[in-house]
């Protein structure tokens, strides 16, 4: 059965009758096989079966008077800057606001366990106030965390090594952990997929469905020649709902590298001149676990016919630019205390007066803690095609986000 309210799916009010209902799946299946994207053949699968069971009698009243499933831990709010569009044979823009934020029992659920791993780059460069501040930063982490957290620490150069082996952080632990951190070394090449295979190593021997895995990458400078290798890791990470952050320490780290490793899994990247920073930047990732509604939130999004999707970005609760293609866009924590803003551009020809839908875009996510389950909400961005041009002020959520 599909992940959530099959009326939902199928975009319907729960009472729909069976006419409505051959209208809708006729209208979806139509356009999910007029579309270009991969996405849309899972999509219309997920279409039949939704039908196949709403169209039976008997399967119609067998699932509604089941135990009806569990709303999701999230609700959602979608702008468009236009739904006057033009007809014009030139392409036309169209920015897509979305706002996801905590409801129900996922706003007061406990805050899960930590399976957290810390990847030190410990090269020649890092020699100095750079090491420093990184190790007083872990140092500082380690100190926050629970006894039901589990922490490893890895270093890396040309190569590279647990220090700290994922253990619980029981007091004992905490005051060993430190002291190991202590004694770490600047020296060798920059090597971060050595780091980064080490670090998911030590986190995939802890993976359970309750506890969050973050993966946290410092670095001061550029890796060598292990780019490619480094982006498929970042998927086999996320494959495995693990989150990677970057934190780039100094001025001569590739921002781009990092940005493009942690928007594959929906994490976040900063910068860091202080052992302040670098504190605060770890402090932030521990702080987010324990205000936890979902985790592993992504966008699935299946563009019309003749639409496209230019570019995607993440406002809050970290800004970051979001990898396109693919269409499936990892957003990765969902806040109890905030939400997350998503900005999209679509560029689209509109050729006849009328309904003009743009995209279909699932919002699906885990709740967080014990008993994590999926959930799913179907949102459709559409607009109308009219004859004359019509400009109206955009929404002020969508304006706030441009000028931002």
């Amino acid at each position: 059965m599909p992940t959530g309210d099959l009326f939902q799916l199928l975009n319907l009010a729960p009472d729909a009758d069976l006419p409505a209902i051959d209208n809708a799946y006729r209208q979806l299946t139509r356009r999910l096989s007029r579309s270009a994207v991969p996405e849309a053949a899972v999509e219309s699968r997920r279409i039949q079966a939704a039908y196949e069971i709403l169209r039976d009698p008997a399967r119609r009243t067998a699932y509604l008077s089941a135990t009806p499933p569990p709303p999701p831990p999230f609700l959602a709010t979608l702008y468009a800057s236009r739904t006057q569009l033009p007809i014009q044979s030139e392409a036309q823009i169209v920015y897509a606001l979305i706002e996801i934020g905590a409801v129900g029992e996922s706003a007061q659920a406990p805050a899960p366990a930590a399976n957290l791993c810390l990847v030190i780059d410990r090269s020649t460069s890092m020699n100095g106030a750079r090491l420093d501040q990184a190790k007083a930063g872990v140092n500082a982490i380690i100190d926050g965390l629970r006894s039901q957290d589990t922490c490893s620490v890895i270093v890396f150069s040309d190569r590279a090594e647990a220090v700290v082996t994922a253990h619980k952080m029981t007091d004992e632990q905490r005051r060993l952990a430190r002291s190991k951190v202590s004694t770490i070394r600047a020296g060798g090449g920059t090597e971060i997929m050595r780091g980064l295979m080490r670090g998911l190593f030590e986190l995939n021997g802890q993976l359970n469905n309750k506890t969050i895995s973050q993966l946290v990458l410092l670095t001061d400078g550029q890796t060598y020649g292990d780019e490619v290798e480094c982006q498929l890791l970042a998927a086999l990470a996320r494959a495995d709902g693990i989150t990677v952050h970057g934190l780039g320490i100094g001025d001569e780290w590739n921002d781009k590298f990092l940005d493009q490793l942690a928007a594959a899994t929906g994490g976040a990247v900063d910068l860091a001149l202080t052992p302040e920073q670098v504190a605060e930047f770890l402090r932030k990732r521990l702080n987010i676990l324990s205000d936890l509604a979902a985790e592993r939130v992504h966008l699935d999004i299946i563009p019309d016919a003749g639409v496209e999707l230019v570019e995607a970005f993440r406002f809050t609760p970290e800004p970051s630019p979001l990898a396109i293609p693919p269409h499936e866009l990892a957003l990765g924590q969902l806040p109890r205390s905030e939400r997350i803003s998503v900005l999209l551009k679509f560029r689209l020809y509109v050729e006849e007066e009328g309904r003009c839908p743009i995209a279909r875009i699932a919002i699906i996510g885990d709740t967080a803690g014990p008993g994590a389950r999926r959930a799913r909400l179907t949102l459709e961005l559409e607009a109308n095609g009219v004859a004359q041009n019509i400009t109206p002020e955009p929404p002020a959520p969508i304006v706030a986000a441009l000028r931002r």
